[in-house]
């Protein structure tokens, strides 16, 4: 494994450890949701920033799943004193 491969990822790397298309991708490097470089006219995403990007959208997830469930119990609560 090159340097390369082992530090960098591109858009098309990326694409299907997502489930969006490389379009998509550039898309949301573009909106800089995605964090990337580009080297000469390349579009590279360093490894460690994916990865820390990775971490951050699950905490993300899961935090909105959990308010999610604190919503909805909630609602029930509600509910029952009716």
């Amino acid at each position: 494994m090159s340097a390369t491969t082992k530090d960098v990822l591109t858009p098309a790397d990326v694409a299907p450890l997502l489930g969006v298309t490389t379009g998509r991708v550039y898309q949301l490097i573009s909106a800089g949701i995605i964090p990337a470089l580009r080297i000469g006219g390349a579009v590279r995403i360093p490894r460690g920033a994916w990865e820390t990007w990775l971490r951050e959208q699950g905490k993300g997830a899961r935090a909105a799943a959990r308010e999610a469930r604190l919503s909805s119990r909630a609602r029930a609560r509600g509910r029952q004193h009716d």
